[in-house]
């Protein structure tokens, strides 16, 4: 099995523009790649790789990639077949220095790409220096050799990404483990043997092959399978895991590294089938739920009608003739209320149900992780456009403008309601308002006279005499 390494420029949260009417922009993590590496990629991932919408044409397309595609640093290792390969040369053919390299008998080539060459013809180059006022103070002419672009047909030995995927050293030592390597190098990891320290017994290292940051760490990356491993540890020391499990290494430390696997022993169907149970009911038990419970609490408590336009949230589908998009759900009834899409060969029948999450446990109902919230009758008119066999109106969901518009005109009645009901309430306490100011007036009537009839007389003065001079 061949293997091909594809670089990607940048790994991070992008924001998408799947709805343009919308000025939310939810961020999406997502994988920054190049022209021809997005081409090789869907060429190789296909389904497994879908396109982030971006608001206006760019130089890298950005994609969402799921987990199951092995990555490794800033790259992305895909299996190749034979027949897969004249395909990716047509590519790589028509680029310079493509982020791409193939894995073959224990090295990295680059394909077959563009490169620059000498043509040996000369042309003069000159030179003119001068001052910013126009006048000219110096030529001056050299020789040159002219370079032109072609296309290099054969493959080159190169270093590649920088880490090999499998490479084993010999067994050299004399109590090494037979039929093993001491050391064995791939996936950005080494496991080698090593001999106890002291009267410590010998044991099996596996550490990064490359001081890196934990971010780029290979064994940080597999973290549970190193530490579920029975008989392993962690060394602070020297930075890695050791197992003393005995004189073999795990099988799935083997795996990580990238090791060909051992042949095992035969066994009879009977127990094989028992396995194969064990392991089937293993993984039932340990398999991801349906919905994340992340995702229900990212949208608890956002349902709203909308006049029969909900956001939806989750997509199910079981083929392509049944989907669900999901508008509310209830954890403590483990149900789903959402709007079911039934797609015939030429037209399309809808309905809102609610769906039990045991009736979707068989295993056939899928979750589609790209999808976004967004309204009802957007995620209809985008499955519309996509199977191009009926039109959103015939299912009777309204707009979104339309919904806007319903939405606008409630509130203008609701507004026109309130005015009417304080104009009446206006009305009917006009009586009420002249008779309290009557009152009022009547009250400060009395409290005036009562202070007017209550006050008292100045006391008499007698006439002064006429003969006192002073008076």
């Amino acid at each position: 099995m061949l293997h091909l390494a594809l670089r990607f420029h940048d790994k991070g949260r992008y924001e998408s523009h799947a709805d343009p009417t919308s000025h939310r922009k939810p961020k999406v993590a997502g994988y920054q790649v190049v022209k021809p590496a997005y081409r090789i990629l869907k060429l190789l991932a296909g389904e497994q790789v879908s396109d982030i919408p971006r608001s206006r044409i760019m130089e890298y397309h950005y994609v969402t990639v799921v987990d199951t595609v092995r990555q490794q640093g800033n790259y992305f290792i895909l299996p190749v077949e034979e027949n897969q390969i004249a395909q990716l040369e047509a590519i790589t053919k028509t680029e310079r220095n493509p982020p791409v390299y193939l894995w073959r008998d224990g090295q990295w080539w680059s394909f077959p790409q563009l490169e620059l060459y000498n043509t040996g013809e000369m042309t003069t180059v000159r030179t003119t220096m001068g001052d910013i006022f126009g006048n000219v103070h110096e030529t001056r002419e050299h020789q040159i050799e002219r370079t032109g672009l072609r296309i290099r047909p054969t493959y080159e030995p190169s270093k590649g990404p920088g880490f090999a995927l499998a490479h084993t050293a010999p067994n050299s030592l004399p109590d090494a483990p037979a039929n093993l390597p001491t050391t064995i190098t791939g996936n950005g990891m080494v496991l080698e043997w090593k001999r106890g320290y002291d009267d410590k017994p010998p044991c099996w290292w596996i550490r990064d092959e490359h001081r890196v940051s934990k971010a780029q760490s290979a064994t940080y990356r597999h973290y549970a399978a190193l530490k579920a491993t029975p008989h392993a540890r962690w060394s602070k020391g020297f930075s890695a895991w050791y197992y003393t499990g005995g004189p073999l290494p795990p099988p799935k430390w083997l795996e990580l590294v990238g090791y060909p696997d051992t042949p095992s022993p035969t066994m009879s169907p009977e127990l094989s089938q028992q396995i194969e149970a064990v392991l089937a009911a293993d993984d039932a038990a340990e398999r991801e739920p349906l919905i994340p419970l992340s995702l229900y609490n990212a949208h608890a408590g956002r349902y709203d009608w909308n006049h029969g336009n909900p956001d939806v949230w989750c997509k199910l589908y079981r083929s392509d003739k049944w989907l669900f998009f999901v508008a509310n759900a209830s954890l403590t009834e483990r149900s789903l209320h959402g709007y079911k899409l039934t797609l015939e060969d030429d037209t399309a029948t809808g309905e809102w149900l609610t769906l039990f999450l045991d009736e979707l446990a068989d295993g056939s109902v899928q979750r589609d992780p790209s999808f976004i919230r967004q309204s009802l009758r957007h995620a209809i008119e985008q499955t519309a456009a996509n199977v191009k066999t009926f039109l959103p109106d015939e299912l009777g969901i309204p707009t979104d403008a339309e919904c806007r518009r319903r939405v606008f005109e409630e509130r203008h009645h609701a507004y026109l309601a309130e005015l009417e009901r304080k104009r009446e309430l206006e009305t009917a306490m006009k009586p009420y308002h002249e008779f309290q100011a009557l009152l009022k007036l009547r009250q400060t009537f009395e409290e005036r006279l009562h202070h007017l009839t209550s006050l008292k007389a100045l006391p008499a003065q007698s006439t002064p005499p006429l003969d006192d001079p002073w008076s």
